[in-house]
């Protein structure tokens, strides 16, 4: 679905940009309206068909990598920044980040160990049916 919205408005955008060059000389000058209205319509269209095909892209990254935090997770039940960089090949940062946004969706909560050091906690989560 995503690669087809960024090829329609990969089109959208093309027939804009035609319709941009012809309108420099059209035949018949009543036509100019018609023609601006075609190419802001053609223009937008691509501009909001390429945002959300990066927003679906993106939420779909995240699905995925929440997943993986899951996976990782189901033998002990915690997770680590350096466990989480270690087994998926992230940043610091990025473990962080995820570790972060799981906790804020409810899957994980935040604790500390015995040394004080931080680990997230992964709630059990009803089999799927």
């Amino acid at each position: 679905m995503i690669l087809l919205m960024r090829v329609v408005a990969g089109c959208s955008a093309l027939f804009a940009v035609v319709m941009l060059a012809g309108s420099f000389s059209p035949a018949h000058p009543e036509e100019r309206g018609i023609i601006a209205v075609l190419i802001l319509f053609s223009a937008a269209l691509a501009v909001f068909l390429f945002v959300r095909a990066h927003q679906r892209s993106k939420r779909s990254q995240m699905v995925s990598l929440d997943r993986r935090l899951l996976a990782l997770a189901q033998g002990t039940g915690i997770l680590t920044v350096p466990h989480v960089v270690a087994a998926l090949s992230l940043t610091s940062d990025e473990a962080k980040a995820a570790l972060s946004q799981l906790s804020k969706d409810g899957l994980a909560e935040f604790d500390v160990d015995a040394e004080g050091a931080p680990i997230y906690r992964v709630r059990k989560l009803p089999l799927p049916k």
